[in-house]
Formats: C-alpha cells, structure tokens, sequence
C-alpha cells in the first residue's frame, strides 16, 4: 500500500513540475501582466517575480539574447513625470520586456511599464 501512495505522489508531483515550466515572453513584441513585489533598491525600482520567466529574441533579431529563469528585472516607469516615484509593494505591471543596453541597466531583462495595478 506504501508503494502505491508513494508511486501515485511521485506521479502527481511530476505532473505539477510540468505544468509549473516558466512562460516564454518574445522581447518587444509581447504584451505583459506580470505580478510581483517592487522594492528600490540604489534608487531603481526592481520588479521581483515568484516563479521565473524565459524571454527571447524575435526570429531574425540579434540585439538581446535569451534569458532563462528570470525573477528580478528593473522597472522603467515610462508614463512617470518629474518627481513621481514608481508604486513599491505587490503590484501588477503592464507594459513589454526588452534587454539590457546601457549602463543605466542593471538587469539582463528590463520590464517597461505602461501601468501598475495593487494587488489584491
């Protein structure tokens, strides 16, 4: 009997570490909703997710390179004016991802914001 509990836990955990697979995101090109918790840190916001996402390039297009697993990225607030902060805490950020190109970049993988949403 131990055996058989044994077997069918092993099995269903297998099956959730399958459904579990990080999502892909193309970088540019797709829209996203990611939940996170903000937190500035060194006067960047940085978003941080609780399961890892993968994001890749558009075929044909050479200018970032794959990322796997990604649980931090740093937020670009593109709708903030002069001396608005970016919303810290558990939110939910609209907007695309795309990758690290100057210094002022401090993660591989950048989300740019269009929106944030509390979560609730």
């Amino acid at each position: 009997m131990k055996k058989v509990l044994f077997t069918m836990l092993g099995i269903s955990l297998l099956g959730l570490s399958y459904t579990a697979q990080a999502k892909t995101y193309v970088y540019d090109k797709d829209d996203v909703a990611l939940q996170g918790i903000i937190k500035i840190e060194k006067n960047y916001p940085y978003l941080y997710l609780k399961q890892g996402i993968n994001v890749v390039p558009a075929p044909n297009d050479d200018l970032y390179n794959p990322a796997r697993n990604v649980k931090r990225m740093q937020v670009v607030n593109v709708n903030a004016g002069p001396g608005d902060k970016t919303p810290t805490g558990c939110q939910i950020v609209k907007g695309s991802l795309f990758g690290a190109h100057t210094a002022h970049h401090k993660t591989p993988v950048l989300v740019w914001a269009k929106s944030f949403e509390k979560c609730k």
